[in-house]
């Protein structure tokens, strides 16, 4: 039987391990995830605008509710990158559980990719019609409906992260 790792993984929303993977060519370090939770877990990074060939730097990009559809959407050009972001996000998420097991997971909170919640759906004309989770969690939260997901800024509180921590490490 394979042995897939020693240590429990996460997946990791990349720009919070430090890569300049975000539209502005930044990232979102966490220290805390790299300093501390590298010492227990696999740290598996992933960003799926990135990864899916968006590169950086690259245009913003938003949620949009069309006919009856989420879709991901540029915000200057309007071109719809859905199907470009379900595919990767499927693929890696598969590529990631044929390695590893997966125990949990940490993204970057508003990211219309990663974000668990409080991202904005947006109609046609640009109004907030709801408000819900990224594309990548749809697809996370479809496939591993019972995994452990925490945001970055939920680290930050003590009780949402012991929390986390007591559900992957079960």
């Amino acid at each position: 039987m394979e042995d897939k790792t020693a240590k429990p993984c996460l997946i990791v929303s990349a720009c919070l391990m430090g890569y300049k993977v975000r539209y502005d060519c930044l990232d979102k370090k966490n220290d805390y995830i790299i300093n501390e939770l590298s010492k227990r877990f696999e740290l598996i990074p992933v960003c799926p605008e990135f990864e899916s060939g968006m590169g950086t730097p690259r245009e913003k990009i938003k949620l949009y509710q069309y006919e009856g559809e989420i879709k991901v959407v540029g915000t200057e050009s309007r071109t719809d990158y859905t199907d470009t972001i379900k595919e990767f996000s499927r693929k890696k998420l598969k590529e990631i559980s044929e390695k590893w097991k997966i125990t949990g997971a940490i993204l970057k909170s508003k990211s219309p990719s990663c974000g668990i919640r409080n991202v904005p759906v947006h109609n046609l004309n640009g109004d907030i019609l709801y408000i819900d989770k990224g594309l990548f969690v749809f697809i996370l939260s479809s496939e591993y409906p019972d995994l452990p997901v925490i945001d970055d800024q939920e680290i930050e509180d003590q009780k949402k992260l012991e929390a986390f921590l007591n559900r992957v490490n079960k």
